[in-house]
């Protein structure tokens, strides 16, 4: 879906820098890098690298949440599920936070769009991820720190890759991030196939 949404943002002319978790920064491309999501400094790394290549975001879209994990029940306690819980804690809390620490630094406005899976339980589901939930209260603080900010969460269930519902719900959701600017909102995508 992540790959989807970009190529769908790249066809409309937009201008689109990627990012994706590694062990340490490095530029792989033109505007596409890789970052230590746990290291606040590979954030300030990335916003000096794209002021000099004059790509400053407006617009930002945060994707790790749409990361699949394995399913954790109420009342599991697993080693497994804490080592789950700290990674999603890392991309899906602390990145955004960083991610909100270096851009108050080089940008006034940037709109924040975060999209995931499992990031509130729907009624009668037992899967919960209270990691992805975390991203939410970045979101709600972010506008109010930040005048310049706005912040969107978007929380869908993701179809089959490749099928005709995941193309119909990237369309969806590209369409999401052209509407216009909001303080803060939260959104169920939910599209069956």
């Amino acid at each position: 879906l992540a790959r989807a949404i970009v190529e769908r943002l790249r066809a409309s002319g937009a201008r689109v820098s990627t990012l994706a978790a590694a062990e340490h920064f490095a530029e792989r491309g033109e505007l596409s890098f890789t970052i230590d999501p746990a290291r606040a400094a590979d954030y300030s790394k990335l916003m000096e690298e794209l002021r000099i290549q004059n790509a400053l975001p407006r617009h930002i879209v945060h994707l790790w949440a749409l990361a699949p994990r394995p399913r954790r029940f109420f009342g599991s306690s697993s080693d497994a599920d804490l080592a789950a819980w700290e990674r999603g804690a890392v991309l899906n809390f602390y990145s955004l936070l960083f991610l909100s620490q270096a851009l108050a630094f080089e940008v006034d406005q940037v709109q924040l769009t975060a999209i995931g899976t499992a990031i509130e339980a729907l009624p009668g589901e037992r899967e919960v991820h209270p990691e992805k939930a975390a991203l939410m209260g970045v979101c709600r603080v972010l506008p109010r720190e930040m005048p310049g900010a706005s912040c969107s969460v978007l929380d869908v269930v993701v179809p089959s890759a490749g099928s005709k519902a995941e193309a119909l719900l990237a369309d969806r959701l590209v369409g999401e991030l052209s509407g216009r600017k909001r303080e803060c909102s939260y959104s169920l995508v939910h599209l069956m196939e």
